[in-house]
Parts: structure tokens; sequence; C-alpha cells
């Protein structure tokens, strides 16, 4: 019994590795200074790209409604969007855009969200919670992920939009 519990583990393992490399999760972010190809996500009303971000930074914080640390990171981003209306940021997830909203809704939280199944990897995000800076020169300038992700990207793009003193 125990023998069929440890081949059954191996083979769900096996199929979640195959998965991740067939659809080329390489596990490792984009680095820094690469150019940002173009790129859209959609949400219930509107289609967001990366022309709808031209010439300005901007944060892509990459979240799921299941990922537990993205759920206590989301409300510190929230308060930090409503006290700087004009800073930058959009949600992106792989799940459809009607779950995402529902979920942010049922939170109290009014953050602008995507749905992308291709964004993610076009930033080689392989980890939740996971964030991309990009500058106003359309590069990534920063990327990271784990933990306080969301955070730190979030503090980064505020500082740049803060005005010096």
């Amino acid at each position: 019994m125990r023998q069929h519990l440890w081949t059954a583990a191996l083979v769900v393992l096996a199929i979640l590795v195959g998965k991740n490399m067939i659809n080329g999760c390489s596990g490792e972010l984009v680095e820094p200074g690469t150019p940002v190809a173009p790129w859209k996500a959609k949400d219930t009303h509107q289609e967001w790209s990366s022309e709808s971000f031209a010439k300005k930074s901007y944060a892509l914080l990459f979240f799921a409604t299941w990922c537990s640390a993205c759920s206590r990171e989301l409300p510190k981003i929230n308060q930090i969007k409503e006290a700087n209306p004009d800073l930058d940021i959009l949600l992106i997830t792989e799940e459809s855009p009607e779950v995402a909203q529902n979920y942010l809704n049922g939170r109290n939280l009014s953050l602008p969200v995507g749905s992308s199944d291709t964004l993610p990897r076009q930033f080689g995000v392989s980890v939740l919670p996971s964030a991309v800076l990009v500058n106003k020169d359309g590069n990534v300038e920063l990327a990271t992920a784990g933990v306080g992700s969301l955070g730190r990207i979030t503090q980064r793009l505020l500082k740049q939009k803060s005005p010096p003193g």
C-alpha cells in the first residue's frame, strides 16, 4: 500500500514537472535590462497592453486567487494605490477575468487586473507572487519573486513617481 502511494506521488510530480517544461517555465524571471515585448491582458471591461503604459514606468504584479502570500500582500498594495491613484500598477493572473474580479470585489480591493495565460511565461514567472518593474523606456528594471515581491516592486515604483526631497 505504501509503495502505491509513493508511486502515485511520483507520477503526479512527473506530470507537474513535465507540464512546466512544456509550458516553457524556465524558473527564472526575466533579467533586468531586457526589452519588454508587446503584451496584452484583458479584464471584464477592457483590454490592457504594453501600449497602455507607453513612456511610463509601471509594475506588473503576478498573483492567483489561491495564493495565500498574494492574499496577504494585496490589501497593502491596494492602500498604496488608493493613496497614489496615478501609480501604474496592473495585477496579472492566468485565471479568468470574472474569477479575478470576483476575488478582488469580495475583498474590497479596487486594483486593476488583467487576465493572460501567456504573460507569466513571457516574464519567466514560475513562482507566485512575482512582480516586474518596467521602466519608461520599456525595459525590465527589476523582477522579483516570492513573499514580499509585490510590495518591493510597488515601493520601488512609488519612489520613482514621488518628487525628490
